[in-house]
């Protein structure tokens, strides 16, 4: 016989779904950081993904037209971003309208018939298109018909260009600065620190790697040494694609957490739906969200976000989940349930509710199995030890 007996902790909140906040980036880090190669060289597919993919780093790879697509299928599989790079990587300011959508616009498609992924970001050859001048307008223009952002080989010129509002409005998307990958450690490593100190997102423009004569070349061990600075902060640091960068931080400034059914008006739920103003065939990429609990909610035991069980913690009086705007309804199971008395007789799966910190000493009982649990999660406590709850 099983006997389950549910710890639930009590903590103090506040409101409903108007008090949350989203981070500025995915699981609350810092900043972003997109890692971006030129050219599909044959060292990216043989020597950075290899090396990329043991430290766990994506990277975006913009490509031209190529005869055989299997080693960027490849990549995809792997985790990391295909994207278009012109079919010839052509001067763009040179060629006409018609020229511009067949090297931009058709290439996309064809891209994605050969790759079977959506390609949503673009890289200017030679830079060409990407200035903030009006000159360029007409290619960005065309960029923006089919992808949600484009990179140039303009540099960081000051520190403002490390900020969170990096792109105040829909056509700085099509103009993002990049550091061209061919200095010291010690100037990559104060780009680093700048994305972390101003919170924004910054790209790193690789070409070839160990391939003497390549365009800008960097050999493959400063480049390993590159990677292995960048793991020492990805605790602060989302390393990531320029797609899901993008994707987060438009993201980010469209969705709204909205309550459809506040606590207990749902029997023992609590309804929200997570949204935006966003294209949902173009923008999937998850949000962070912290949310306060209200105080009429004591304990949760469980979520789910469109039917699909949704993993969440409880950090003080706040709920910490990831979740996609547009995908359905997010519900919270919840209880509202009194401080027990000191003495307690449990006679079956019992829930019950506890102050923040609290040690309990139980006789156990022979003829049962016992389960602690304190918001869904297992304490694992073993028979004849004290039951301990920390809040």
């Amino acid at each position: 016989m099983k006997k389950l007996l549910p710890i639930f902790l009590l903590v103090t909140s506040f409101s409903f779904a108007q008090n949350y906040t989203i981070g500025n980036w995915y699981n609350f880090k810092k900043g972003a950081i997109c890692l971006t190669f030129d050219d599909w060289d044959s060292s990216h597919f043989e020597i950075a993904i290899p090396e990329l993919n043991k430290r766990n780093i994506p990277g975006t790879f913009f490509i031209n037209r190529l005869s055989d697509y299997s080693s960027t299928i490849s990549a995809i599989e792997q985790g990391h971003e295909i994207a278009n790079h012109t079919e010839s990587h052509f001067h763009l300011r040179e060629i006409k309208s018609w020229s511009l959508r067949r090297q931009i616009s058709d290439f996309k498609m064809m891209l994605e018939e050969n790759t079977g992924s959506l390609i949503k970001t673009f890289a200017y050859p030679f830079g060409e298109g990407g200035e903030s001048d009006s000159s360029d307008y007409e290619i960005q223009d065309t960029v923006a018909n089919g992808h949600i952002a484009a990179r140039s080989v303009s540099q960081p010129l000051n520190d403002s260009d490390y900020s969170y509002n990096f792109a105040p409005n829909e056509r700085d998307y099509f103009q993002i600065k990049t550091v061209h990958m061919k200095g010291d450690m010690d100037f990559y490593n104060e780009s680093f620190r700048k994305v972390l100190k101003y919170g924004g997102m910054m790209t790193y423009m690789f070409h070839s790697i160990d391939k003497p004569g390549g365009w800008d070349n960097m050999e493959s061990d400063h480049f390993k040494d590159v990677l292995d600075d960048l793991k020492l902060i990805e605790d602060s640091a989302w390393i990531t694609t320029f797609m899901e960068a993008v994707s987060y931080h438009k993201e980010k400034q469209s969705a709204v957490l909205t309550t459809l059914n506040e606590p207990f008006e749902n029997d023992n739920n609590w309804i929200l739906k997570l949204s935006d103003t966003l294209r949902d065939d173009w923008y999937n990429q998850e949000l962070s969200i912290k949310l306060l609990k209200p105080e009429n909610i004591t304990a949760i035991t469980g979520a789910t976000h469109g039917g699909i069980n949704l993993d969440y913690s409880i950090e003080k009086d706040s709920i910490v989940f990831n979740a996609v705007p547009d995908k359905g309804e997010i519900i919270f199971s919840v209880l509202s349930c009194t401080q027990p008395t000191t003495n307690l007789s449990i006679t079956g799966e019992t829930k019950f509710c506890i102050p923040d910190s609290l040690k309990m000493e139980v006789d156990y009982d022979e003829n049962y199995t016992y389960d602690w649990f304190r918001d869904s999660v297992n304490l694992n406590v073993l028979r004849g030890q004290k039951v301990v709850i920390c809040g």
